[in-house]
């Protein structure tokens, strides 16, 4: 199987032509400009605190592969490896990491990695997720309005996301204030080989 995305309009009728079809998702791509964000108010029963991957590394693991109980629709999480990187960078905050909790069990995170821009100072949400029984519950939507309200302290001019466009939790983006970006947005072609 090949695999190819594509941001533009140009290459999919090449594309076809060469025997490739589209994937019924897309990646959606999200902006958002911080200028207006509801505040912050904690959920009761929910704790967020910082991940410590040094002692939390196998917790983060086992909740994030149960966070993506639908990889079709939601995609992968993150690589730790990833997480690594990141954390090791001098500029790097233990809040760009973060866990909600229901007691001191972990039942959701989010996490925030920093990137330049042409505009400046920006933050991505590379992945947040909550486990399947504590859905519907506020906690993803909370869990985000702590991010952004964090990521604007810290002076950055935008935030950004992807996602898959089949996946549920889109709906927190588009409900938060995050709007479309099409540097960010494309779409999958697969060949059988």
């Amino acid at each position: 199987m090949i695999y190819y995305r594509s941001i533009d309009n140009i290459h999919p009728p090449i594309l076809r032509e060469l025997g490739f079809k589209a994937h019924p998702i897309s990646m959606l791509g999200f902006r958002h400009d911080l200028d207006s964000l509801p505040e912050y108010r904690p959920l009761k029963g929910i704790n967020i605190r910082s991940i410590d991957l040094t002692t939390e590394r196998q917790k983060f693991i086992e909740l994030a592969r149960a966070v993506f109980d639908d990889p079709a629709n939601q995609g992968e999480p993150v690589n730790v490896a990833h997480l690594d990187l990141t954390s090791s960078h001098p500029n790097f905050k233990p809040e760009q990491f973060l866990f909600a909790e229901a007691g001191n069990k972990p039942v959701g995170y989010i996490l925030i990695l920093q990137t330049e821009l042409g505009e400046g100072l920006s933050y991505d949400i590379a992945d947040f997720g909550v486990l399947p029984q504590w859905r519907g519950k506020g906690i993803g939507y909370t869990l985000m309005v702590y991010a952004l309200n964090w990521i604007k302290r810290q002076k950055a001019k935008t935030a950004l996301a992807a996602s898959f466009s089949s996946n549920p939790a889109n709906a927190v983006y588009w409900r938060l204030g995050f709007r479309p970006d099409p540097a960010r947005t494309y779409n999958f072609f697969f060949k059988s080989i």
